[in-house]
């Protein structure tokens, strides 16, 4: 049995989510899902997980918006997903993420915590214009944006999902 870990990418406000970004991402795991010869047990991040059920997947867990407005970022998506795939004996992990630096940051995540991360082909995620998180808008701010966290531990906007 594997393991599949879903990140959402940008964010419109939960009344307009799934954006494109997160449905993309959410085809790109079906795709993964339908040519698996194995059992996947999937963890998703709540924007994708819309699109999976919309699709007529359920998630085994779906990592869901916290409700004290704290940022959801990948850190605490892996975190869920590595109590559930500790507690079935999974391994094996296959990360589904934004292909330009968030997946970079997932397979490291995965990594370290000593699990086997298994690449397989995204394809194009692209970014949000319209999302409330300025850094999804395009690879210029994703960039900065990715420094901002390596070297000042910047995480959304002030800590919360997106500017007030």
């Amino acid at each position: 049995m594997k393991g599949l870990v879903i990140f959402a990418f940008a964010l419109r406000g939960e009344a307009s989510e799934p954006n494109p970004c997160n449905v993309r991402l959410g085809k790109a795991a079906e795709r993964i899902i339908a040519s698996e010869e194995d059992t996947l047990t999937i963890v998703s991040q709540w924007e994708v997980s819309r699109q999976l059920r919309a699709d007529g997947f359920n998630p085994s867990r779906s990592v869901e918006l916290q409700t004290d407005g704290i940022y959801l970022d990948s850190e605490i998506v892996w975190a869920e997903a590595r109590l559930l795939f500790d507690e079935l004996g999974i391994t094996e992990v296959i990360p589904v993420a934004q292909p330009f630096l968030q997946m970079l940051k997932a397979q490291h995540l995965i990594a370290a915590d000593g699990f086997t991360v298994t690449r397989r082909r995204i394809g194009w995620v692209g970014f949000d214009r319209r999302s409330t998180q300025w850094w999804t808008r395009g690879p210029i701010r994703l960039t900065i944006y990715a420094i901002g966290q390596v070297l000042l531990g910047i995480r959304g906007h002030n800590g919360k999902q997106a500017a007030a």
